[in-house]
């Protein structure tokens, strides 16, 4: 199956507790031990080899979900060109790293048809993909910002680069996990909203009944849940807002055993909408949430030209991407101080 690479972004902001308010220059200053008369250069290298060195340490790892991120320098990297670097301009940290699925085992073997030999893979060993991240780090801020990009469902290391990155800025000194949150910039939310169709609505409430007793049998009454699924039939172009999704909730009615209620007092609703040109779905709760909460991600079929044999994007051309929407479009919103 071919991959379909995107990039997903995720805001965080430094915890020291009391909403005290720290830069990430002083948590180079307090924790990695920099004298508070070192430059931004030695202070960005400085936070480029905690996050390359913090690569080769349990923090990197997670039990739980079986994956592991590394940094590989030898020459069997295939982008060794890509390793991380610092950008003391941007205050930005972005490179090609490695990360996978560790835990089973297995065997590796050519492609061939007609080739029988195989290496066994054991269950300590790492099945390594390429993943591209982008970091800032303000030196005269307390708020960062991450942007990594996966492959799949299957082919990602998301959540746990987001562990990753809270565990590298907590534990010393007072500084706890920082506050993260999903993130995207303004201008893709916009467009993902313009081009959404409703995809599927569900409603789930559980009641209590004795309807399938047969007489004879004490009526106790019994927990039973309702799902109902409403989809477009056939093409849909059905554009989403806020008042079409009331309109349904308050026109559909359900019967119960005490009388109707409409969909609207169902105790769980999830709307569904895609997106035309990515082709992308994303789900968000109508009791808590509409569609301006959404947080699309960024799928790189139309925004990345040229891509690698194994289907990767280029990571050339990812990294200018990346640092061309930074510089006009996230920056302007993470740091509406600087515009």
């Amino acid at each position: 199956m071919k991959l379909r690479p995107k990039l997903e972004f995720i805001r965080f902001t430094l915890n020291c507790g009391d909403g005290v308010f720290k830069t990430f220059r002083d948590f180079a200053i307090e924790v990695l031990n920099v004298k508070k008369t070192t430059t931004d250069a030695q202070i960005m290298n400085r936070l480029l080899d905690y996050f390359t060195g913090t690569l080769a340490t349990e923090k990197a790892k997670d039990n739980s979900i079986k994956k592991q991120l590394k940094l590989i320098r030898s020459k069997t990297n295939k982008y060794h060109a890509h390793i991380p670097k610092a950008s003391v301009k941007d205050n930005v940290i972005s490179g090609v790293i490695s990360g996978g699925r560790f835990g089973r085992h297995g065997l590796m073997s050519d492609s061939k048809v007609d080739v029988e030999d195989a290496k066994t893979i054991d269950k300590n060993n790492t099945i390594l993909r390429y993943y591209y991240f982008f970091l800032y780090v303000p030196l005269d801020h307390n708020e960062g910002f991450l942007c990594i990009h996966s492959n799949s469902k299957e082919e990602t290391v998301t959540e746990l680069m987001r562990t990753f990155v809270s565990k590298l800025f907590s534990g010393l000194n007072g500084y706890r996990r920082p506050l993260t949150h999903p993130f995207c910039p303004k201008s893709v939310r916009e467009e993902f909203k313009q081009e959404a169709i409703l995809s599927e609505l569900v409603f789930r409430d559980t009641i209590l009944d004795n309807i399938f007793h047969s007489d004879g049998l004490q009526g106790k009454d019994e927990p039973f849940e309702i799902e109902i699924k409403i989809r477009p039939k056939g093409e849909s172009r059905a554009g989403v807002t806020k008042v079409m999704l009331q309109r349904v909730l308050t026109r559909l009615r359900i019967t119960r055993p005490n009388g109707s209620d409409s969909l609207s007092d169902f105790k769980t609703k999830k709307a569904t909408v895609k997106n035309l040109n990515s082709s992308s779905n994303r789900s968000f709760d109508i009791n808590k949430e509409s569609i301006d909460s959404i947080v699309p991600v960024v799928y790189l079929d139309d925004k990345i030209q040229h891509f690698n044999d194994d289907d990767t994007p280029d990571f050339t051309e990812l990294d200018t991407f990346c640092y061309k929407l930074f510089r006009e479009q996230i920056i302007p919103e993470l740091r509406p101080d600087l515009v």
